[in-house]
């Protein structure tokens, strides 16, 4: 991803184990699933590893289909699976409730029917 170039992995996960002594919190890293991409067991290796050694609880957020091409909402199998291996390596999991999707109303869908070129607030309220 772009921002990786600007804030590499390595010094995103330093801020953060340095957050976490200082201020003894918990962290909670969102990570968004997509089909076929990044619910893989290698994956599910890489995130038990930074969440275990953050001591963070890892919320899964299914991907919503807003129409980007080449991006894909995983199935509630393969959601499932993930989970699984996550919580197999010892890694606390939550799994954010899918609301809306029936009516394109999920997390992002509108913004993906509603493009605006002219820089307009988005009809989502800019969220």
């Amino acid at each position: 991803m772009p921002v990786g170039v600007k804030y590499p992995l390595d010094g995103v996960l330093e801020a953060c184990a340095d957050y976490v002594a200082s201020t003894g919190r918990r962290l909670v890293l969102e990570y968004v699933l997509l089909g076929g991409t990044n619910t893989t067991l290698v994956a599910a290796g890489a995130l038990a590893k930074i969440a275990r050694g953050l001591g963070a609880l890892v919320n899964l957020i299914p991907y919503n289909t807003v129409g980007a091409p080449g991006l894909q909402q995983p199935s509630k199998e393969e959601v499932a699976r993930f989970r699984a291996l996550l919580e197999s390596k010892g890694v606390e999991v939550a799994e954010r409730f899918r609301r809306g999707r029936d009516i394109a109303a999920a997390c992002g869908q509108l913004r993906g029917k509603h493009p605006h070129s002219n820089g307009e607030e988005d009809v989502d309220g800019g969220s």
